[in-house]
């Protein structure tokens, strides 16, 4: 649990007891947005042709 909170230190912003601070939801909400992303580039780059733009 400590090694993943220590990747949240991407923003200079957030120390380790800012981080802790943050509410599970807060945390969840966070995270779905991040696979959301995810999903919908992935979806977009697997639907990417070259030959479409030609």
């Amino acid at each position: 649990m400590e090694k993943s909170l220590k990747f949240l230190k991407i923003s200079k912003g957030y120390d380790e007891s800012s981080i802790r601070e943050l509410s599970p939801l807060a945390l969840a909400f966070l995270g779905d947005s991040v696979y959301e992303l995810l999903v919908r580039t992935t979806i977009l780059n697997k639907n990417k042709n070259p030959k479409n733009y030609t």
